[in-house]
């Protein structure tokens, strides 16, 4: 098999890249990726791999690594604004995990496809793009180094707020979907709740707050999720962001003065409007984007990561199918695709407004919760690639 267009550039280390690039590489392709970290993403928070996904990662032979560093959490409680327990939930529904979906660190499963790609990929650091030049015979990129490069296609892997959409599709706004106001916070927190594998949700009308540890001793992770219609904030302040947090929790009970103040010691606090990108299409002559960056079902659908990983299975197979003819295989990857991504997208939508209470406070874990996730995680069938 000849392929022409073998040189990809990447934009972005986290997950969907480097999982796309195992999988070019293995096809025969010449792989970059440019990454603004300066090393392999650390840090985040748990995700997880359910379904289509983990027969993905079985395919890429990282599944029993993932498997080894997966995080089982034991039970977990739901209260209401005053602190009172008004549901038990057992270890088996804490993650909706059915069969052999899993849940790990992100941090986790970004090393294990850092490693699985180092030694093939080119990996560039400490960079980003700074322009994009796309005509017949390629592309010409710049980076923020100033250096030029050409390449055949590009990818944008670069997550939710993705600066290669931004240059080659235009303004985020033209794809930002507002799921109803709702906005997120999440950092890491010293706690004496004794939470070893225990998990605990915090609900009032419009916010929810829980917290979690996956082993016993470790810092917990905290996750403020609100809504608050007409909020406006600047994405590179994050006092501002944390006064925020403090002022919408301000009037909550329980433990929650004593965890917002752990919140403003956090070294790792981030923030963000809760919301989904939506896209009618993925591509645009050489460039296209995957993963976070073209159809982000948001944090509550649990399924970012899931997405990410089936999409750069299927983008790879049919690029190396269609033997390097981008224009095909786009257009291939986005009709396998369009399907999964609006059922992951219902997901989300339904799973926020679950979770934050907007009349009553109320349980809300469930077979029916399990039952939509284990659908929508499963709703598409793999093509066999054989190259």
């Amino acid at each position: 098999m000849t392929i022409k267009n073998k040189r990809v550039l990447i934009s972005g280390a986290s997950i969907a890249g480097p999982a796309l690039a195992y999988w070019l590489q293995r096809y025969g392709f010449e792989v970059t990726i440019v990454e603004i970290a300066p090393a392999s993403r650390i840090g985040g928070y748990k995700i997880d791999l359910r379904g289509k996904a983990v027969d993905v990662a079985k395919k890429m032979e990282i599944y029993d690594k993932a498997r080894q560093l997966s995080i089982v959490m034991l039970s977990g409680t739901i209260l209401d604004e005053k602190g009172t327990v008004i549901d038990e939930i057992a270890g088996e529904y804490m993650g909706m995990h059915v069969g052999d979906d899993i849940e790990l660190w992100r941090e986790d499963l970004s090393r294990i496809l850092y490693e699985a790609t180092s030694n093939s990929c080119e990996y560039i650091f400490g960079n980003s793009i700074k322009s994009v030049t796309q005509n017949h015979d390629n592309i010409t990129v710049e980076f923020l180094s100033g250096q030029s490069r050409q390449f055949d296609i590009l990818v944008g892997a670069d997550g939710i707020h993705s600066n290669v959409r931004s240059l080659v599709f235009g303004n985020e706004s033209l794809y930002s979907h507002n799921l109803g106001d709702y906005f997120v916070a999440i950092c890491s927190a010293k706690t004496n709740l004794n939470l070893d594998r225990h998990e605990i949700f915090y609900s009032k009308i419009d916010k929810l707050f829980n917290i979690y540890c996956t082993s016993k001793g470790e810092d917990a992770k905290e996750l403020f999720v609100f809504r608050a219609p007409g909020l406006t904030f600047d994405y590179k302040d994050i006092k501002q962001q944390k006064e925020i947090v403090s002022r919408i929790y301000s009037d909550a009970e329980w433990e929650i003065p004593t965890m917002l103040q752990a919140m403003n010691q956090s070294s790792d606090f981030y923030f963000d409007e809760v919301k989904q990108i939506r896209m009618e299409k993925w591509f645009k002559n050489r460039t296209i984007v995957i993963g976070d960056a073209a159809f982000s079902p948001c944090l509550a659908s649990g399924q970012g990561t899931s997405l990410a990983l089936v999409g750069a299975y299927i983008l790879a197979g049919e690029l190396m199918q269609k033997e390097g003819d981008y224009t095909a295989a786009f257009t291939e990857y986005e009709k396998e695709m369009k399907s999964f991504v609006d059922a992951n997208q219902k997901l989300g939508e339904a799973i926020i407004e679950h979770m934050v209470p907007k009349e009553k406070v109320e349980p809300w874990m469930g077979a029916s919760i399990l039952d939509q996730i284990q659908f929508a995680a499963n709703c598409i069938q793999l093509k066999n690639y054989q190259s």
